[in-house]
């Protein structure tokens, strides 16, 4: 016998009804936490809902009560209605699939179920959808049920195309109970399957070609939005691409947090995350930008040396560890080298301000000349940030919120930056004395 998972949608995400269990008819009906002795908000409708007079669960599948559990809270409203009637009728058939026990058919379902069985509208629908995405996908092996109430059909078809998950879904618009009974294979006690309509030919083909009608009109309604809100998007990333290339990412970023959050609209957030895919693909490549220092060794009479003909670079970086500290000895001179990437800039920090700054195309370097005598270490932080995009005004933006030295840049700043396309390293180096304390 195959089993059907129940979902409800709601404002706060998918709740999954566990399990309902039987209890003696001289107790109360309650609505349970994920199976333990919690009371969701929702208990005292649910009672309403189950029991004669007001309810109709007792009336259709006869007098008892119930705890209904369920996986996440669902604190008001009575769009719960229809996914606790569809568990029910199945509970009833010994078909509900339980927590724990691998369904065969799932159902995502929100609409409130009056006395006379009609399924009636609620609200907000795309953004329980929209919250529900993530479970849906999941599901989309099993190609689940989303059943709406019938005045919902436009607007729950809308969410599912933007949501990528019209495919994966069979959304059926219900009416009335007995629409989502049939859909699952039930029907109501007492009541026999439905029979073809014996219309006669000339009927039938009326009743297609109004369905055909219709079906063209509904098509239509979804289709005009969907090519304006296209043209519209276009506008919108075209002006979004020239702030990213003037540079002005911070603001952008600003402007992307908002458009993202904005309530009722169920474009936004895949629009951004488009857009933010695209600033990703201005990060440099091969996990830039590197930081390289080249030392200058002290003369044993106070002055520098030139670097030795070998080259360069008694301090390389390419940390693992962003905290990590490389140390020298006995260096008069360093001068930090930043590649690696399209666009570069470089900050080299001490413990006695100001910074050192550098912006190029490829790389910037900065060089440091450490005191003529000195038996103390000196450290330095080294930060570069790498883009394709322009730095300026996200350095001016950056320079005020970094710790002082020695501290690493924060997460926060480093993930900040990486959303806007900038990749950021952070280096330590200590330069120690030859003789010193």
């Amino acid at each position: 016998m195959s089993r059907t998972r129940v979902h409800i949608g709601t404002t706060e995400g998918p709740a999954e009804i566990q399990r309902l269990t039987a209890e003696p008819p001289e107790i109360r009906s309650v609505v349970c936490l994920d199976g333990r002795a919690v009371a969701l908000p929702i208990s005292r409708d649910y009672e309403g809902f189950v029991r004669r007079p007001t309810g109709i669960i007792e009336r259709v599948w006869g007098g008892q009560a119930f705890r209904m559990d369920v996986g996440a809270r669902v604190t008001d409203g009575l769009s719960w209605q229809l996914g606790a009637f569809l568990a029910h009728a199945l509970h009833a058939n010994g078909r509900l699939a339980t927590s724990g026990v691998a369904p065969d058919a799932a159902v995502w379902a929100t609409g409130e179920v009056d006395a006379g069985l009609a399924i009636r509208p609620v609200d907000e629908i795309p953004r329980k959808l929209e919250l529900s995405a993530e479970l849906l996908r999941g599901l989309a092996p099993l190609r689940p049920w989303v059943m709406v109430p019938a005045e919902a059909a436009a607007a729950a078809s809308a969410a599912l195309d933007s949501l990528g998950l019209a495919a994966a879904c069979r959304l059926l618009p219900v009416a009335r109970a007995e629409d989502a009974l049939a859909a699952i294979g039930l029907v109501l006690p007492g009541a026999a399957p439905r029979a073809p309509d014996p219309a006669p030919p000339v009927r039938a083909r009326r009743k297609r070609l109004m369905a055909v009608g219709i079906a063209a009109m509904v098509l239509l309604a979804i289709a005009v939005p969907a090519g304006w809100m296209a043209v519209t998007w276009r506008r919108t990333f075209l002006a979004w691409t020239d702030q990213a290339a003037s540079g002005d990412l911070i603001a952008l970023d600003q402007v992307l947090d908002r458009t993202g959050a904005e309530a009722g609209c169920l474009t936004c957030g895949p629009a951004v995350r488009r857009f933010r895919a695209w600033l990703a693909t201005n990060l440099p490549d091969d996990n830039g930008p590197r930081i390289e220092a080249e030392g200058t060794q002290r003369s044993p009479y106070g002055g520098c040396r030139p670097p030795p003909p070998a080259g360069p670079a008694p301090v390389r970086a390419a940390l693992a560890d962003p905290s990590g500290l490389t140390v020298s000895t006995g260096l008069c001179r360093v001068r930090y080298l930043a590649s690696g990437a399209p666009r570069i800039a470089l900050i080299v920090s001490t413990r006695q301000p100001p910074d050192s700054v550098a912006i190029g195309a490829g790389e910037a370097a900065v060089t440091l000349d450490l005191p003529a005598l000195y038996i103390y270490a000196s450290e330095q932080r080294v930060i570069a940030l790498g883009s394709k995009l322009p730095l300026e005004s996200v350095l001016a933006w950056l320079r005020p919120q970094i710790p002082p030295p020695p501290a690493v840049l924060p997460d926060p700043l480093v993930k900040r930056l990486a959303s806007v396309g900038i990749a950021a390293r952070t280096l330590r180096h200590r330069v120690d004395p030859e003789h010193g304390l």
